[in-house]
């Protein structure tokens, strides 16, 4: 997989951030990754309260304009609690990555006019620094290439 590009399409006013992902390998051709063509599912690190709360945070996300489902989780890492942003079931709509053009996800998050609008935009969404960290991981888990995308 490549490097994340982007983000495009990213508005204060809906919330949307948009990103592409390739199947062009940046790592040496004697990596798995490097041969990786279907991605069974993204995870996007975020905050683990954006995570922890009982409300949606997206209200439609699409790759290349086809709606696919999200779900949130809690993860532990080293005594750290993260968050996850999982975009899942990609290979029902896309049993391999689109050679032309890879594949453009977009994300509509809810603007609510709560406390968990602090979680309503990408900066508030990814906290960990300047980027959203993402991890693709392919249909035979063999691989999962990890990327970070601005915001």
């Amino acid at each position: 997989m490549s490097p994340s590009a982007g983000p495009f399409n990213v508005t204060a006013a809906t919330a949307t951030y948009c990103f592409r992902i390739t199947a062009t390998a940046t790592v040496g051709w004697e990596s798995e990754c490097a041969h990786m063509d279907t991605v069974r599912k993204f995870d996007i690190v975020i905050s683990a309260d954006c995570a922890a709360t009982s409300r949606k945070l997206v209200k439609a996300a699409t790759i290349n304009g086809v709606a696919v489902q999200t779900s949130t989780s809690k993860v532990d890492f080293d005594g750290t609690q993260y968050g996850l942003l999982t975009v899942k079931r990609i290979t029902n709509s896309f049993p391999t990555v689109p050679t032309n053009g890879g594949m453009y996800l977009c994300l509509a998050l809810y603007q609510q006019a709560s406390a968990k609008a602090t979680c309503a935009s990408p900066r508030a969404l990814c906290r960990y620094g300047p980027s959203c960290v993402v991890q693709a991981i392919s249909d035979d888990f063999a691989c999962c290439p990890i990327g970070e995308v601005g915001y």
